[in-house]
């Protein structure tokens, strides 16, 4: 067992006596445990820190362990962590242990009475409570049954995080269910939460929930009887098997679940539920021909398997799709891809659709083997039962900050599908599968659309948050006059125009000083300084520090890019940048950002970057931006005009994030062209 933290935190305050104690305990587990891989949190010092905890009276989860400070333990609380530690090395589980377990946030009562919450049922989770919240933002309240209960993690978490849900839930098993009500009793919801007992969905077999049901959620045991005994002791040992085995092939609560379900869900209802490794395809296919359900979507982990589905009973009149028995090749499915061992095959969809310099395989070694964020997701669309891939979607890593809080968002990049099915309904299946994929792992994902692409992300479950403007600041006029007058005199009046514009500007900077500017080839270490005094509280900001800069701008492929920078004239602290690259005697900048709490500083920022420009004889600059009215403003101060606009999609995870409008962002072209 390993540990990479050092519980420093948690230990601060300890006597040297109860310290020596600490890492003595720690060494035996680092010795002495054999922890499971599907319990990731449940390191030597978590585990320890946790026992720690119960022993002196006040039992709480390993989660929670983490984060708090351990207090001293007398000889009698000593005894009882030493027999603690005696038995977690055991193999007995650490829940049933310290009788907690955190699940989605909350501090749960866990006994043997039930299975252990696990995190692949928060992945379901996660995925239910967006689906709940929607429903809940269409018609104001929702319905919910969860069958299998067990402990109630599932009706809980949804009836804790979504305050409008009304929720029922069953379990056959007596003891699972009284442990629920005490979980129940533990949280103080039972003003919107029900829990009885009875074989699945036997319970609420009566009008008053028939065709009534938003939302049907299930955590089934889906373990095949003869697997079940293989399963490690720790599981098997001490769990109820009840909570495990599913049955001669693994599926028999499933299919019923399948079946049952239409006749408690309300047209649009929605029905969620868990699977075990390698049961995907087949569930989704009895699925598909079961004839009752649309919208079938998966949910993925982290290691990119299938671990739950969600699929919806249409609406009324609404018609079900065609299955193709007899010809699978008018099928479109989409599936996770294994980014690294099939680079080959996007590169080759990129070549279809995709501008990158005809440097697709730079591109991807570069955005997608170098990332610092780490690798990009993908998901590749196939037409028929085989073959290559013919559409691809990727979702980058952005590193964000909001409210002091630094987050990981979704940046939807290299959409392509081959122009031979280049409709509607292929780019729009693909797209809505991106969609939950992508809130899987990201608090926010957004994107930038082509024109030929936004009917697809609207409909795809995407909002428009605001538009992404270009702004060009035109420095040599003649080659813009000949469009509408003769040449000769466009070269004439050109350069008149040209020099009274670039007067006007330079003299409503005279009398400024304090600032200096200057070019440099690479950002250096006060580029984090700048950053951080420059990201705002209400304002969603990309990271913009040193490291993320030489990655963007230095490692980049296939432009040169170099920093024109305002610094201060007395100590040469950084001001502002703008990260600029030449392409046909433009200036594009690709990136800025300016102190705002330095008067004049953006004013002269634009002033000198547009004198500098024009002394290299640049047609004009170009940048793009979104966000608040106050740099708006300062570009077209600085006479930069607002030529054309794309539309910015988004969605959020959950309501911790609001989807802010558009003044509370600041993105400029780094933030969106993966």
């Amino acid at each position: 067992m390993t540990s990479d933290v050092s519980g420093e935190a948690i230990h601060k305050g300890l006597t040297p006596e109860a310290l020596t104690l600490f890492h003595r305990c720690v060494n035996e587990l680092l010795l002495g445990l054999k922890t499971l891989p599907d319990k990731p949190d449940e390191t030597a010092i978590n585990t320890l820190s946790a026992l720690w905890h119960t022993a002196a009276g006040r039992p709480i989860s390993a989660q929670r362990a983490a984060t708090a400070a351990l207090p001293e333990l007398d000889r009698e609380a000593t005894a009882r962590l030493r027999a603690l530690l005696r038995d977690r090395i055991a193999g007995i589980p650490l829940a049933y242990l310290t009788g907690r377990q955190q699940f989605m946030g909350m501090e749960l009562i866990a006994t043997a009475d039930a299975l252990i919450p696990r995190d692949e049922t928060a992945l379901l989770g996660a995925a239910a409570l967006t689906e709940l919240r929607a429903i809940v933002r269409e018609q104001g309240y929702a319905r919910v049954i969860d069958v299998c209960t067990g402990s109630g993690n599932l009706a809980l978490a949804l009836a804790w995080h979504e305050p409008l849900a009304r929720v029922w839930a069953a379990d056959l098993s007596e003891e699972a269910v009284a442990l629920a009500r005490r979980n129940l009793a533990l949280l103080d919801l039972a003003d919107r939460v029900e829990f009885r007992s009875g074989d699945l969905l036997a319970p609420f077999d009566s009008p008053e929930f028939h065709g009534g049901i938003d939302l049907l959620i299930c955590n089934p045991p889906y373990i095949s009887s003869g697997k079940v005994d293989g399963l490690p002791h720790e599981i098997i040992g001490h769990e109820p098997r009840l909570a495990f085995d599913g049955g001669p092939l693994g599926i028999r609560i499933l299919l019923r679940l399948i079946s049952e379900a239409p006749l408690f869900l309300r047209g649009g209802g929605r029905l969620a539920f868990e699977i075990g490794l390698g049961q995907g395809p087949g569930i989704r296919k009895r699925l598909e021909q079961s004839g009752e359900y649309v919208d079938v979507s998966e949910v993925i982990d982290k290691n990119g398997q299938i671990r739950a589905f969600i699929a919806r009973l249409p609406l009324k009149g609404e018609l079900l799709p065609v299955t193709q028995k007899q010809d699978d090749s008018q099928e479109y499915v989409v599936v996770v891809a294994n980014v690294m061992e099939q680079s080959a095959s996007i590169c080759s969809l990129w070549r279809t659709g995709l501008h990158a310099n005809n440097m697709y395989e730079a591109k991807f070694d570069w955005y997608y083997r170098h990332n610092p964020d780490g690798a990009p997701g993908a998901l590749f669309l196939h037409h028929g039962s085989g073959g290559d891939a013919i559409g691809v979607a990727a979702v980058g890593h952005r590193r964000m900050r909001f409210n002091n809080t630094t987050f990981l968002a979704g940046v939807l990049v290299d959409f392509v599908v081959r122009p031979e099915h280049r409709t509607l309904f292929p780019a729009l299946l693909l797209q809505k599968e991106m969609h939950k994929f992508a809130l899987q792992t990201h608090q926010l994902v957004w994107g930038l659309p082509n024109a030929r692409a936004t009917a697809v992300f609207g409909r795809a479950g995407y909002q428009c948050v605001g538009q992404m403007v270009r702004y060009v600041r035109v420095l040599r006029s003649a080659e813009y006059l000949t469009r509408h007058l003769p040449r000769w005199f466009s070269r004439a009046v050109g350069p008149i125009i040209d020099w009274t514009r670039l007067a006007a500007i330079m003299l409503r900077g005279l009398g400024r000083r304090g600032y200096v500017t200057k070019w440099q080839d690479r950002p250096d270490a006060r580029f984090n300084d700048l950053w951080e005094r420059s990201a705002k509280p209400d304002q969603l900001m990309g990271v913009r520090d040193e490291h993320y800069l030489t990655w963007r701008f230095i490692e980049y492929p296939f432009r040169t890019c170099s920093f024109f920078t305002l610094v201060s004239a007395v100590d040469q602290c950084l001001i502002g940048y703008a990260a600029c690259e030449t392409s046909h005697h433009i200036l594009h900048v690709r990136d800025f950002l300016v102190d705002p709490n330095s008067p004049g500083a953006a004013a002269q920022l634009w002033r000198e970057l547009a004198r500098d420009a024009f002394r290299v004889r640049h047609a004009s600059v170009s940048l793009e931006f979104l966000g608040c009215e106050l740099v708006q403003r300062q570009l077209k101060d600085a006479g930069l005009i607002a030529r054309d606009q794309s539309p910015l999609y988004a969605d959020v995870k959950d309501q911790s994030l609001p989807l802010l409008q558009e003044r509370h962002w600041y993105l400029t072209a780094v933030d969106v062209d993966g």
